[in-house]
């Protein structure tokens, strides 16, 4: 499934400084010659003489993620591909995978995300990955009682808590729940 594709609305400056509105909405994607060419376009139909200078004065369509005014063209026309090909869940990513020093790519992307889940208690009694690292079904036949007994909103904060887990908000335009990323890719545990 393919979504729709980010845009950014780029932005003469010269005309900008001079009190004028100019400037285009561009798609992006993963092929930044388009994005250049549109800013290239804004700059050569510019009401001001010797026009050089763009800059993003909005953007749409990135599901929370932040294009800066002065971006990398090339970046966030990966960013933009990647979005287009997996929706509000990698955009989410992005923006964690850059907060802790992770390569915002789409292997890593399926390395580590588990899911979106309604809450974190839900993420820690409807994985599968959950029940097959902690055996809980195994655990609940042998044991019922004391299955019954677990604090499974304490043990979906542990998960996180240790680093195991991370849990973002979902995009507002699923309008509820979480998204699930582990910490450490299926590759390396």
């Amino acid at each position: 499934m393919t979504h729709p594709a980010p845009r950014v609305y780029a932005a003469c400056l010269s005309a900008y400084v001079n009190g004028k509105l100019h400037g285009k909405w561009i798609e992006c994607t993963g092929d930044s010659k388009k994005l250049w060419n549109g800013i290239n376009e804004v700059i050569a139909t510019s009401p001001e003489p010797d026009a050089e200078e763009w800059a993003v004065h909005d953007f749409e369509g990135w599901h929370g993620l932040t294009v800066s005014e002065y971006p990398n063209v090339e970046e966030i026309c990966n960013w933009a591909e990647l979005i287009i090909e997996h929706g509000p869940a990698i955009a989410k990513f992005i923006e964690w995978a850059k907060e802790i020093g992770l390569e915002a790519s789409a292997d890593e992307f399926q390395a580590r995300y588990c899911g979106h889940f309604e809450s974190p208690e839900k993420f820690a009694l409807e994985s599968d990955e959950i029940d097959e690292r902690y055996q809980y079904e195994e655990f609940s036949q042998k044991y019922p009682v004391w299955a019954n007994c677990i604090d499974w909103e304490h043990f979906a904060n542990e998960l996180e808590l240790t680093d195991a887990y991370e849990y973002i908000k979902a995009s507002e335009s699923l309008g509820y729940g979480i998204y699930v990323f582990r910490y450490m890719a299926d590759s390396q545990e």
